[in-house]
């Protein structure tokens, strides 16, 4: 495997990992009734996938677009890497 490729999912991985991981302490949270102000980073870490959450949904289809746009971040980040470096 090309080394672009295996940094770029092995960081895919790792946002997604940080990501679903913020997301179930969230629910955890919510469940047990602990939800508090301190929590706050974790929520920042769900945007901007968390505009398009509504009570409607299901929490898998949360999950869903937190993996898609987790991937799409770990791209951008390797993207404006290689322009950085370029640079130089």
């Amino acid at each position: 495997m090309a080394r672009g490729l295996r940094s770029y999912l092995s960081l895919a991985v790792l946002i997604t990992v940080v990501r679903l991981g913020a997301y179930a302490v969230l629910e955890y949270n919510k469940r047990t009734g602990q939800e508090s102000i301190s929590t706050l980073p974790l929520v920042l870490l769900l945007f901007p996938e968390a505009a398009l959450l509504t009570p409607q949904r299901h929490p898998w289809y949360f999950a869903l677009m937190l993996v898609i746009g987790s991937v799409l971040w770990a791209w951008v980040m390797l993207l404006l890497l290689r322009l950085v470096r370029g640079r130089r």
